[in-house]
């Protein structure tokens, strides 16, 4: 069963809030759906997967999405106030354009997935519902002209003209070979543009575009941005697995190679071994691309042997992980190697598809790391984040995360599927409920369990208050950010940025916010990167207490 909560940004619960889960690929039909309690918790059936998307919406909040993993099943999902946006998107010439998706994306640093659609009538008018309060990006794409957008702050309910852009732009051209006529056209093309500093997401279709049935996609009057593109087809392996079309060098083209997923050459056969060179028998392995992506699945047999129906091209970088608590994989790693650094992939065996030769691979029994959050209080800290922490000497900074988990109703977390570290580990809490971290642990020998003991959080501090116009009224959909601030020297200590959006009362909470000296930050305008000089002076937060500041936007 998945539990979990929803909160506004403020921290709080969202009464009767509508929580589903829904399939990954379109259409998005919900195959399991709940209402929250009083507070904002919730029990749901979810499927078997490795991660689920938990999406949630309450009485005046927008839309917005969570992901669970399988190891805790606990997902926590912040909704924030919502409004409507309506507008008429138009061709430059002024004719309206009708029957044309519209979306509206938030912009910053919260709220990734909380998106909203909408689609133009005849007159080319448009009714954008629950679209979260702050900086907000609406675009549509007009066939023939290209991309319209409009950027702005989202305080209230309220109106847009939309009609293509005057920027710079580009022609993409996708050929794909080894596609039946007939399967062509169920290919999806994925276009990820860069720009600005970020990702700039594209509206639907752009977003998931489909191929002719040559095989083919021609896209003109792109914004001349960055693009990194990849194919996507059930049943085929696209290669290579991703191309990026750089600006100011286009018009692009940019070729792929289809092959069968049950083709002969993709059929990677391998074997798995233990610690005493024995066949494992039983235990599902799971490759993809190291980034994620798509995935194939294989269970050993009692010889130890099976097979993959390669998800990546010959010659892609891949990883290999087991879905069995019970094993890691056991790979000496390499200065080449992303797990020589990284521990999050110490558990996974890297290799580069070539199914000419057999793969190799050995497991060792997993590590688990388990314990109990308290609140400051005493009683179950819920669906919090918590974080596995290695040490590793004459590296800044010592401690690095390798692995993440959220404690469940009664506070309970657990991290499995470890490989053994000779370098010592601990469980670090920085959340909105609190701080707390542990004494340092040994998963030093394969197969360890390591009970931690009760870990209960510091009483966290609280900063807010509201942020007022030049006119002294509340201003809603302002971004707010904290920042560290060495007090002693008078500079930035870190360049940390934690990011809230005021509400409807222009109100603005950072909970669980770190001791030390800080500061805040206004942000008034979409695509703005660095916001306005300190908007209070430099103060102490101190552990337990709530500071109150009243912020005043500057006259513009």
């Amino acid at each position: 069963m998945l539990q979990g909560r929803v909160v506004d940004l403020r921290g709080e619960g969202v009464p009767a809030a509508k929580v589903w889960i829904t399939t990954a690929l379109p259409p998005a039909a919900p195959v399991a759906q709940t209402i929250a309690d009083g507070e904002g918790y919730f029990l749901l059936k979810a499927p078997r997967m490795d991660w689920v998307q938990v999406q949630a919406s309450g009485e005046g909040t927008c839309r917005s999405a969570g992901f669970a993993r399988r190891n805790t099943l606990a997902v926590r999902i912040e909704v924030h106030d919502g409004v409507t946006v309506r507008g008429v998107l138009r061709r430059r010439d002024g004719k309206p354009v009708k029957d044309v998706p519209v979306r509206a994306y938030p912009e910053g640093r919260v709220l990734h997935h909380s998106h909203a659609d909408a689609r133009t009538d005849d007159e080319g008018r448009f009714e954008l519902l629950s679209v979260p309060l702050g900086p907000t990006r609406v675009v549509a794409w007009v066939d023939g002209e290209g991309l319209a957008e409009v950027e702005q702050r989202i305080a209230g309910d309220c109106d847009v003209a939309l009609a293509p852009l005057t920027e710079p732009t580009t022609n993409l051209r996708i050929e794909v070979a080894g596609l039946p006529g007939a399967k062509a056209t169920d290919a999806s093309v994925r276009l990820l543009p860069y720009a600005k500093g970020g990702l700039r997401e594209l509206p639907p279709p752009l977003g998931s575009s489909k191929l002719d049935a040559s095989g083919v996609l021609e896209l003109e009057s792109l914004p001349d941005h960055e693009y990194r593109v990849s194919v996507y087809l059930d049943g085929f392996v696209l290669g290579p697995a991703q191309q990026t079309a750089k600006p100011k060098k286009g018009p692009h083209v940019l070729k792929f190679t289809a092959t069968p997923a049950i083709a002969t050459d993709l059929e990677w056969k391998a074997t798995v071994a233990g610690p005493d060179d024995k066949p494992v028998e039983g235990v599902t392995f799971v490759m993809r691309a190291i980034g994620g992506g798509r995935e194939a699945r294989a269970t050993s047999d009692a010889e130890g042997k099976l097979t993959f129906h390669c998800p990546l091209a010959v010659g892609s970088d891949a990883v290999v992980y087991s879905t069995d608590a019970r094993w890691a994989l056991d790979q000496r790693k390499d200065g080449n190697m992303h797990g020589s650094s990284d521990r999050r992939f110490l558990n996974a065996h890297e290799c580069k598809v070539d199914p000419t030769s057999p793969l190799a691979m050995r497991v060792a029994p997993a590590c688990s790391v388990k314990g109990r959050l308290l609140m400051p209080g005493g009683q179950p800290a819920a669906f919090v984040d918590v974080e596995l922490e290695e040490r590793r000497d004459g590296r800044w900074p010592d401690w690095m995360t390798m692995a993440w988990a959220m404690t469940d109703r009664d506070g309970n977390f657990k991290f499995a599927r470890l490989h053994h570290l000779d370098d010592s580990v601990r469980v670090m809490v920085k959340a909105s409920d609190g701080a707390a971290v542990s004494e340092p642990l040994a998963i030093a020998t394969a197969g360890a369990t390591v009970s931690a003991p009760d870990l209960q959080l510091a009483a966290p501090a609280i900063v807010e208050g509201v942020v007022l116009d030049a006119q002294q009224r509340p201003a809603p959909g302002v971004r707010v950010w904290l920042r560290d601030w060495d007090l002693a020297t008078g500079q930035q200590r870190s360049g940390s940025i934690t990011e809230v959006i005021t509400d409807r009362q222009g109100r603005y909470r950072f909970l669980g916010a770190p001791p030390g000296g800080a500061y805040l930050n206004l942000l008034d305008e979409p695509g703005e990167q660095h916001g306005f000089d300190r908007a209070c002076a430099p103060f102490e937060v101190e552990r337990g207490k709530t500071h109150t500041i009243d912020l005043q936007l500057p006259a513009k």
